[in-house]
């Protein structure tokens, strides 16, 4: 299972601007990008969880958060960061002094849940990081550790619901930058004190191992969308899958990170190794398995060729990328055995 750190999005990632009920009213706070950035290289998953009740009151309709978050996806992209999930609730909260609502407004955890299952997390050793209180309990009530940014409401929460608040936090960063920095040393630290621990059984100690490759994994694949995001960057949609392996393959060469262009993949009858012709696109450092597409959509037949080729191969992560979308995001698909 992998940790995640949950983002708030307005007034933590963006500048706070009460309901953003217009696409030019988006602005991305300074820092932001990279810190995201450092989320994507650690092989944490970056996942937003969002409160935007203006579209139960009728301030803006659901197609502007659309518009914004492929807003806030491009910028993102630009600056080789991206977000692994966008969980947002619409809904308004219940009348005051009633109890009820939705399961998925902050601060419940329905949002964190439907992640979670999408996205095989761990809460309990998850992060959320936002600039409310609300935040916070979210936090508390998943079992996450809680990190209250200074911008956006941050200063006025703490200086004046801080003190008489319930739930308290873990941390208290000036910004996101400074957030994610707290997190990365943290999870450093949970890493090294495991380390100090007794010796493990041996079955305990296979499990850590394969946990540890996991990660290592977690984090190639991470680089590897890095680079497919600046390759998609500086050649843009509509071009053949040829060009796009070859300047792929540049950034892979130019970062030191190994590779083989068309793998041949054998499928294997009766001790005999067979050439159905089968050709892997790309295998990065003997461990992860690329396709590349131009294509209008992804099909269930090209997931279906990688499963193929991960089954003969005996690696377990495949990537489908395709190219010919405006956001590149969008057009990578992760694919484990």
């Amino acid at each position: 299972m992998h940790t995640a750190v949950f983002l708030d999005r307005d007034g933590t990632i963006n500048e706070e601007m009460g309901y953003l009920n217009h696409i030019d009213r988006f602005m991305l706070i300074p820092g932001a990008v990279a810190a995201i950035r450092s989320i994507n290289e650690s092989g944490l998953k970056a996942v937003v969880v969002t409160n935007q009740s203006g579209v139960a009151r009728g301030y803006f309709p659901k197609e502007l958060i659309d518009q914004v978050h492929q807003k806030m996806s491009g910028l993102l992209e630009e600056g080789g960061a991206f977000l692994d999930g966008i969980y947002t609730c619409t809904h308004a909260p219940p009348s005051k002094g009633k109890s009820g609502g939705c399961g998925c407004r902050k601060p419940k955890i329905g949002l964190m849940k439907q992640a979670a299952q999408e996205l095989n997390l761990d809460l309990e050793k998850s992060y959320v990081v936002g600039d409310r209180f609300k935040d916070v309990e979210m936090a508390r009530n998943a079992g996450a550790k809680a990190i209250l940014v200074l911008t956006g409401y941050g200063k006025g929460e703490i200086e004046f619901l801080g003190p008489s608040s319930k739930v308290q936090v873990d941390f208290v960063a000036k910004n996101l930058e400074e957030a994610v920095k707290w997190i990365l040393a943290d999870t450093k630290g949970q890493t090294e004190r495991a380390k100090g621990q007794r010796k493990p059984q041996r079955s305990q100690r296979a499990q850590r191992k394969a946990n540890v490759e996991m990660a290592e994994i977690d984090r190639l694949s991470n680089r590897i969308i890095g680079l497919a995001i600046e390759t998609h960057r500086q050649l843009g949609p509509g071009l053949l899958e040829s060009a796009y392996q070859q300047s792929l393959a540049y950034e892979l060469s130019k970062n030191n990170i190994p590779f083989e262009l068309e793998k041949k993949i054998p499928v294997t009858y009766k001790l005999v190794n067979i050439d159905c012709a089968y050709r892997a696109d790309m295998v990065v450092d003997n461990k992860i398995l690329l396709e590349l597409k131009s294509v209008d959509r992804l099909l269930p037949i090209h997931k279906a060729q990688v499963l193929t080729y991960l089954k003969l191969s005996g690696l377990k992560l495949g990537m489908l990328i395709n190219f010919n979308v405006t956001l590149l995001r969008r057009g990578i698909r992760r694919i484990i055995l």
